[in-house]
C-alpha cells in the first residue's frame, strides 16, 4: 500500500552480464511476451568472474529460454493470499474463490524474517508454503513471490533489529551476500513452480525502505537478486519492487544507478517487468490531468491511474521498449466500513468501486503495456481492513473464515476477462 512500504550503500563490485535473448513466462496463452536472460558459455564465465561469489552462489550452466508466445491484451488477473496467516481450510476457500473469479496468478509475500527468524535454512522452513504453491499450481494458476524482509541475525553490527526497523533492507556487501543466499534457497526449493519473483515492495517510500529511499541502494539489491534467480531459473520473470504511484523521478534515477553496471542495458537492466502500484486515491481510473502530477522526492510523480503510460515511455527512452508493467496493487476502500486511519482517505461507495474495476482492467489492456494487475485487496487480514477487500467475513471483522461474503466488487472482478 502507498501509505505502508539509506544511508547510501557501499557499491557492490561492478557486474558484467550475459547475452540477451527473447523469452516469455511459460504456459497460459494470456501471457504476453517478456524478455528474460539466458547466460551461457563464455558470457556466464565472465559474469561469474566479476559478481561477488555470494551473489551468485549456485554454479551451473543456464538452460536456453523458451521461444516467445503470442499473447492477449487482457492483463493477467492477480490476487494475493498469505497462507502463513491462514489454516488450510481457510486458504483453500480463498483459492476456490480466486479460481472461480478467473484469477491467473496468486501472489504470496515471502518475508525472510518470518521464514528464517534465527538463522539460515531451518529444517522444513518452506514445507507449508510448498503445500500452498502445489495447490495453486494444481488449479492451473501461476505463483508470484514477493521477496522482502531482513532478520536481525543477518544484519551487520550496529543495524537496528528487525523489531526496531522492520523494513530495513540489506545494503552492505555482507548483508547483500546473506540476502542472495536466502533468495537462492527459495529458488532452489521451488524451482519452476514460481513464475514471478518480485524484489521488495514500494522501495520509493521511507515506510518500506527504513533508511530512506535510495535508488542506488535498491539497485544493488535488485542486481544481486536478479543474478541469483537467473542462475537457478533463467525462465523466471523478475519484477522490480512495486513503486508507490507512477514515480517517474525514482524510476529515472534507478536507471542511472543500474547503468553503473557494465552491459546493464544488454541484460535487461536486471528486471524483466516493472512493478507498479498506480493508486489514484478516490479518483476513478479514467481521471487524468496535470493537476495530479506532483513533484516528489526524486522528481515528477503522476498520481493518475493511467500515468503508467508515462512510466512505459520512460522505459522506452532508457532502451527497454519491450518491457511490460506488472500492476501489483490497485484499488479503493469503500466507505461502508470503518476507516483504516489515513489509508482510507480515498473511500468510495461499493457501487462506484464495482463499476470502476472493469474500467481499470480495460484501460490497462488497451494500453498494451500491462502484463498483469493485482486487485488490492482480496480479503481482510490484520494488515488490511474489510474496507479494501473484495470478499469479507460476514461479521465485518478482519478474522479469517471459510465462509466469505462476496461483495459486488468481487463479482465485478470475476466478470473481467
Amino acid at each position: 500500500m502507498t501509505t505502508r512500504l539509506v544511508v547510501m550503500a557501499v557499491v557492490v563490485v561492478a557486474l558484467v552480464v550475459a547475452a540477451v535473448v527473447l523469452a516469455t513466462v511459460p504456459s497460459s496463452p494470456n501471457v504476453a511476451p517478456v524478455r528474460t536472460v539466458s547466460a551461457r558459455g563464455p558470457a556466464l564465465t565472465a559474469l561469474k568472474a566479476q559478481v561477488p561469489a555470494a551473489c551468485f552462489p549456485h554454479s551451473r550452466q543456464a538452460a536456453s529460454t523458451e521461444p516467445a508466445r503470442a499473447g492477449s491484451t487482457h492483463p493477467l488477473k492477480d490476487l494475493a493470499i498469505q497462507p502463513s496467516l491462514l489454516t488450510v481450510p481457510q486458504w483453500t476457500s480463498l483459492l476456490d474463490l480466486a479460481e472461480a473469479a478467473g484469477s491467473n496468478v496468486i501472489e504470496v509475500g515471502v518475508n525472510w524474517a518470518a521464514y528464517e527468524p534465527t538463522g539460515p535454512a531451518p529444517a522444513h522452513e518452506f514445507s507449508s508454503l510448498s503445500a500452498f504453491v502445489s495447490a495453486v499450481r494444481s488449479r492451473g494458476m501461476k505463483v508470484r513471490f514477493q521477496l522482502f524482509g531482513f532478520p536481525s541475525w543477518a544484519r551487520d553490527a550496529g543495524d537496528p533489529s528487525a523489531t526496531q526497523a522492520q523494513w530495513l533492507a540489506p545494503q552492505r556487501p555482507d548483508e547483500l551476500a546473506r540476502w542472495s543466499a536466502f533468495v537462492g534457497r527459495v529458488v532452489s526449493t521451488f524451482g519452476t513452480s514460481v513464475s514471478f519473483y518480485e524484489i521488495w515492495n514500494e522501495e520509493n517510500l521511507s515506510v518500506f525502505w527504513s533508511a530512506g529511499p535510495s535508488p542506488t541502494s535498491y539497485a544493488n539489491l535488485l542486481v544481486c537478486s536478479y543474478v541469483t534467480v537467473k542462475d537457478l531459473d533463467p525462465h523466471a520473470t523478475i519484477v522490480s519492487g512495486g513503486l508507490s504511484t507512477n514515480d517517474m523521478g525514482y524510476l529515472s534515477k534507478l536507471y542511472v544507478a543500474l547503468d553503473r553496471f557494465p552491459l546493464a542495458q544488454a541484460d535487461n537492466h536486471f528486471f524483466d517487468v516493472l512493478g507498479l502500484h498506480p493508486y489514484s486515491s478516490g479518483r476513478g481510473p479514467t481521471v487524468t490531468g496535470p493537476d495530479h502530477v506532483v513533484e516528489g522526492e526524486f522528481g515528477k510523480v503522476d498520481t493518475n491511474f493511467t500515468g503508467f503510460v508515462r512510466m512505459k515511455a520512460l522505459m522506452v527512452a532508457e532502451g527497454d521498449p519491450d518491457k511490460k508493467i506488472y500492476i501489483g496493487e490497485y484499488g479503493w476502500p469503500v466507505s461502508q466500513y470503518p476507516a483504516d486511519q489515513d489509508n482510507d482517505s480515498g473511500a468510495v461507495t461499493e457501487e462506484q468501486r464495482a463499476s470502476w474495476i472493469p474500467t481499470a482492467y480495460r484501460l490497462a489492456g488497451e494500453s498494451g503495456d500491462v502484463l498483469a494487475m493485482s486487485w488490492y485487496v482480496f480479503y481482510p487480514s490484520p494488515y488490511d481492513t474489510p474496507a479494501w477487500a473484495l470478499v469479507v467475513n460476514p461479521n465485518g471483522s478482519t478474522d479469517p473464515t471459510t465462509h466469505w461474503l462476496e461483495t459486488p466488487s468481487f463479482k465485478a472482478f470475476a466478470r473481467v476477462p
